[in-house]
């Protein structure tokens, strides 16, 4: 898809903007969402998978350690801070969560992208 062009459905290019807007909030849901797109939580799942492949869950949780990734590369932010600006409610969770998709937990990784940039390897 070119410039201007949805990949997806009006709903599930709805639902994917209005949660990229929401990220920071713990409330975000499928249910949250659904209402705000003016469908039942069922459909949207079924949409999102059909179109994208994964579940709503699962593309939150892939956008919100984006934004986590981005924010722990400032350390004037605690790794606190970033689970709360990214929406996870328990920072313990946000460590959980962030460990098991990148391998390390997130003090870890900044401190590995921190050598990664001192070393000229760029983000």
């Amino acid at each position: 898809a070119g410039p201007g062009v949805a990949r997806y459905s009006p709903l599930v290019e709805a639902a994917r903007a209005v949660a990229r807007s929401h990220l920071g909030d713990a409330r975000l849901s499928v249910d949250w969402l659904a209402r705000a797109a003016g469908c039942s939580p069922d459909h949207l799942a079924r949409c999102f998978r059909a179109e994208t492949g994964g579940t709503v869950v699962g593309w939150l949780t892939t956008e919100r350690l984006a934004m986590a990734r981005r924010l722990l590369r400032d350390e004037r932010y605690q790794v606190a801070e970033v689970a709360w600006a990214c929406g996870f409610a328990q920072p313990s969770y946000f460590i959980r969560v962030f460990r098991a998709r990148e391998g390390v937990t997130p003090l870890a990784w900044r401190r590995a992208e921190a050598r990664r940039a001192e070393s000229g390897g760029g983000g």
